[in-house]
């Protein structure tokens, strides 16, 4: 997601490349990522008579209630705590005009950002 963010901006083509190849290289582990999250969210849900996920207005889920979303968390929580295992060497890149803290914060593993003063 933070990637994507940056990925929507203008930038110089050195740090289109760069995010392009990042973009790329993650890809694999994020399909995986998200295929795991699906699936507990499949185990721990209630569903209609078409077997869709139930959703509130907020577009959480509601969990089934013989499912405790306790356990649920702990897995998610495990889940997004794997490391990535791609052989990711950080590119130089220049720093976006503007960026969140957390986007930051997720980026920071796989890219060494660039300040022109």
């Amino acid at each position: 997601m933070a990637l994507n963010t940056l990925m929507d901006k203008e930038c110089d083509f050195r740090t289109a490349y760069a995010l392009s190849k990042l973009h790329a290289k993650l890809k694999p582990s994020v399909e995986f990522f998200i295929k795991k999250e699906q699936e507990l969210i499949n185990e721990f849900t209630d569903k209609d008579s078409a077997g869709a996920v139930i959703t509130s207005g907020s577009r959480q889920f509601l969990f089934a209630k013989d499912k405790d979303p306790a356990e649920f968390t702990r897995l998610h929580n495990d889940l997004e705590n794997v490391e990535v295992d791609e052989d990711i060497v950080k590119e130089r890149i220049k720093a976006p005009e503007s960026i969140s803290a957390s986007n930051l914060m997720a980026l920071e593993a796989f890219l060494d950002f660039t300040f022109d003063d």
